[in-house]
């Protein structure tokens, strides 16, 4: 009997049948993995994303907060208060500017 032919009930012998179909199970397979790790890589970005837009906003936050008190401390009162704090005292004359030449001798 030849295993080629069909069966007499119509089926076709099983080499035929199912290993035909193994290449294409096999190529849409690959396709889900491929759908599942791309999700799971873009999830992850977008994850990423979100924690830096968090970490800029809490840094620039801090930078006004930051410019704020150097505004603040570098004001002329301020720096009067400070001086005094350290016993020094305000020049009574106004300062002079210092310069040097130099020779090329």
């Amino acid at each position: 009997m030849n295993p080629k032919k069909e069966s007499k009930i119509g089926l076709k012998p099983i080499e035929t049948r199912g290993v035909r179909k193994i290449p294409f199970l096999l190529f849409i397979a690959l396709l889900g993995v491929i759908y599942i790790s791309n999700a799971n890589y873009s999830q992850k970005k977008l994850r990423e994303i979100q924690q830096s837009k968090e970490e800029i906003k809490s840094l620039r936050w801090e930078s006004m907060d930051l410019k704020s008190q150097l505004s603040s401390k570098t004001k002329r009162s301020q720096v009067v208060k400070s001086m005094a704090d350290a016993n020094l005292k305000l020049p009574k004359q106004q300062l002079k500017k210092i310069l040097f030449t130099k020779d090329l001798d």
